[in-house]
């Protein structure tokens, strides 16, 4: 066995009231094809058995570092208390319900290796029994797997799941680690990571992560900060800081969704110049003041050669299938998605 003094990855575990899963999760880690790991196992204040387990395990593997945190409640406050006693330049996530399958770490630290330019390595994720709406997410995340697709796509929802990252320590540093925030702490951070240029990457031959978090307990299923509005309020905020946000933001969806989003964009500081929407009805609706415009076909780039009079274009349609059809009418008239137009729903 590796001396534990020495890792090459440590992996940050919190838990709290996780002694019916913790055990098949730190197993799950200990039997890694890549073995020279760190555990930090850390306990946010449970009251039941979880961590009399973990002290057992770890008994028998020095792998296993238990940490009880002091500081209050919630993950971001765990992970920090555990983020400085890492020793490895290599920092791999987990949850105490889910599994990674042997050679998870090893493919992950691979891919970093043979592509320096990566500051992170995801990898795609199974959740057996998931609903159909939850396995359209799955599909769409797993489907993200170059730095591009998950750049590009990082409005529409979190491009990665949080639990399956390994990143280069120093990236994480330098954009701020874990932060408590309004919304989402792992959509925060993963906004802030891709903002400030890092890439991310996702090993893509098949799932090395059993994610459980299909389940109604779940801490994303119950806490406000993961509501779809606040989820609207981070992407907002994000988006009013992109470099040309002070070209204006014209949305192409006048439902709830474009609604809201304008206001969250406005409450941000930002300037949203114009509506457009496909559906007839809507045409000529004011909102915030501003007329619906027809959506098809979109004035764009192609009507105006100078991208400074070019609104950001924002396609903020939840219909199944909208998506898609705003990408092609602001195809057909010149945005480059990524660039100055950008999918927000």
């Amino acid at each position: 066995m590796p001396h534990p003094s020495t890792p090459i990855i440590s992996v940050i575990l919190p838990y709290r009231d996780a002694e019916a899963t913790i055990e098949a999760a730190v197993s799950s880690l200990l039997a890694q094809t890549l073995c020279d790991i760190e555990i930090l196992a850390v306990d946010d204040r449970s009251s039941d058995g979880g961590p009399a387990l973990v002290e057992r395990i770890a008994r028998a593997d020095p792998r296993v570092r238990p940490i009880c945190s002091d500081a209050p409640h919630g993950v971001v406050a765990a992970v920090n208390s555990a983020w400085g006693l890492c020793k490895a330049e290599f920092i791999a996530r987990m949850d105490a319900d889910d599994v990674s399958l042997p050679s998870r770490l090893e493919k992950q630290l691979a891919l970093l290796h043979s592509r320096p330019e990566l500051s992170g390595a995801s990898c795609q994720v199974a959740v057996p029994g998931a609903r159909e709406g939850f396995q359209r997410y799955l599909d769409w995340s797993n489907g993200l797997t170059e730095p591009e697709d998950i750049l590009r796509e990082r409005f529409v929802e979190c491009p990665v799941v949080n639990p399956t990252m390994l990143v280069r320590r120093e990236a994480v540093e330098q954009v701020g680690g874990h932060l408590d925030s309004e919304w989402a702490e792992d959509y925060d951070l993963w906004l802030r990571f891709l903002a400030a240029g890092n890439k991310i990457a996702k090993v893509s031959d098949r799932a090395l992560y059993v994610w459980s978090d299909d389940r109604a307990d779940r801490l994303t299923r119950s806490d406000e900060r993961y509501s779809e509005t606040n989820f609207l309020r981070a992407r907002a905020h994000y988006l009013a800081q992109l470099p040309d946000a002070g070209r204006g933001f014209a949305l192409c969806g006048a439902g709830p969704i474009g609604k809201r989003l304008a206001r969250f964009l406005t409450d941000e500081g930002a300037r949203v110049d114009r509506f457009y929407d496909v559906n007839q009805k809507r045409v000529g609706e004011a909102i915030h003041g501003i007329p619906v415009e027809p959506g098809s076909p979109l004035p764009g780039p192609k009507s105006k050669p100078d991208p400074k009079d070019i609104p950001l274009l924002l396609s903020c349609v939840g219909s199944p299938g909208g998506r898609d059809r705003v990408r092609a009418l602001a195809k057909d008239a010149g945005y480059t998605e990524g660039s100055d137009f950008y999918c927000c729903g």
